[in-house]
């Protein structure tokens, strides 16, 4: 099962096995109306997929997962989390990051995450 990074209160993470299971296997096309995270439509069996929703910028960012390569994906977001300022935690070893309860790696990603926030806000663009 392929997880989506977009993740959200009301996904269809907890439900994807249950629709794919009842779809045919031999599907040609496949429409995900209201794709949201893409789950649905990365997981399903067709051979061709197509993702719509009401968050053009969810489409925006499927689109760009789709067509770029992983190693360049993984690349942009470590330049991103190193312009930032933001915590690595993925290469770090535990520990690294002291964790405040309840509040997760946030107290150390505020400063960055508001200054990456606001040059997307002037701009409105992805190309940070």
């Amino acid at each position: 099962m392929i997880i989506s990074p977009l993740n959200y209160p009301g996904n269809k993470a907890k439900v994807v096995k249950q629709i794919i299971d009842v779809l045919p296997r031999n599907l040609d096309f496949f429409v995900d109306v209201f794709c949201g995270s893409g789950i649905v439509a990365v997981n399903s069996p067709a051979k061709n997929v197509i993702c719509n929703d009401k968050s053009a910028h969810s489409i925006e960012l499927l689109s760009y997962f789709y067509r770029t390569p992983t190693e360049l994906i993984l690349k942009n977001i470590a330049d991103i989390i190193e312009k930032y300022g933001l915590t690595n935690s993925r290469l770090e070893p535990i520990g690294t990051y002291k964790e405040i309860r309840h509040e997760g790696l946030s107290v150390h990603n505020k400063k960055g995450f508001i200054k990456m926030k606001d040059d997307y806000n002037s701009n409105k663009s992805v190309d940070l």
